[in-house]
């Protein structure tokens, strides 16, 4: 009886243990409710399903203020735009080229311009584009180029640029948005290896790659956290840090320089809890590239 006991709930662990995989598995459709998925997928349901609304908007509004023109009063403004408008006064001279890769509505590409720098701005978003051209700043130009499609970028001068910047958009080429969407990153990397001159730097300010999309707990001012998951993710949208170094060695690209964004210290009194969270837990870094 007892081997027999010992048997049923050997079964019973092997039951719960197949559920518990099934469960958090990728999601295979947008009408799959039976498992979990990644937080693409999670979000892309609950915008088309609950809210009638489509995942790639929800990206740009929940950033930008309704007219596109500013960024929201939340931690991207805090963090975000804080440390990349302090970061290009001081890294970037007049006269400097830049190309920012996936500008969006030209947001940042205009905080680049207003540095002092010659920057283009491309985005396959046609919207975006428009948005951008209407608001476009001195020193500042966009053009509508699908970016992540081989030869898109042939026209754009090779050895031109002293930076390439991208923001919020690397991460995209590790986990898609869509389960059919197919990307190559290797392709993008090649084409920013030779727009930049042999002494450029190649500039990217992503989520982290460990603090992003982690759950806030303790009190406002004593946060803590909980890391579920890193080196195989099934609910995070963003490489681990071995991944991204080694694409970038792939690509032809040597690290030389990365740090961690803290907010702006007055967003305290905007929103505490986020304020402190975002003090402990870094939730964007930006890098810095030389090519080889």
């Amino acid at each position: 009886m007892a081997l027999v006991k010992r048997f049923k709930q050997h079964y019973l662990l092997v039951e719960d243990e197949v559920a518990y995989r099934t469960r958090f598995a990728p999601k295979c459709s947008l009408v799959d409710g039976e498992h979990f998925g990644n937080f693409h997928q999670q979000l892309g349901q609950k915008l088309f399903y609950r809210d009638r609304e489509m995942s790639n908007k929800w990206w740009t509004q929940q950033k930008f203020t309704g007219d596109m023109l500013n960024i929201r009063n939340n931690l991207y403004k805090a963090v975000q735009e804080y440390c990349l408008r302090n970061y290009f006064h001081h890294k970037l001279s007049t006269g400097d080229v830049v190309v920012d890769i996936g500008c969006g509505p030209g947001f940042f590409t205009n905080l680049i311009a207003k540095a002092g720098a010659s920057v283009l701005g491309i985005d396959p978003n046609e919207e975006s584009i428009s948005i951008a051209k209407k608001h476009a700043v001195d020193g500042a130009r966009f053009e509508v180029v699908q970016v992540s499609k081989a030869g898109a970028m042939d026209h754009i001068p090779s050895d031109s640029a002293d930076y390439v910047f991208i923001g919020d958009a690397l991460l995209f080429y590790f986990v898609p948005m869509a389960p059919n969407q197919v990307t190559n990153i290797q392709t993008l990397f090649g084409d920013i290896h030779r727009i930049l001159k042999p002494d450029g730097c190649f500039i990217s300010a992503e989520p982290h790659y460990i603090f992003w999309l982690l759950p806030w707990f303790g009190k406002v001012d004593r946060p803590f956290t909980v890391i579920t998951e890193y080196l195989h993710k099934v609910f995070g949208i963003t490489p681990s840090i071995s991944q991204l170094i080694q694409a970038y060695a792939k690509g032809g690209f040597a690290l030389t320089w990365m740090d961690e964004f803290t907010p702006d210290p007055t967003f305290e009194s905007v929103d505490p809890r986020a304020y402190y969270f975002a003090r402990q837990f870094p939730l964007w870094h930006i890098f810095e590239r030389k090519p080889f």
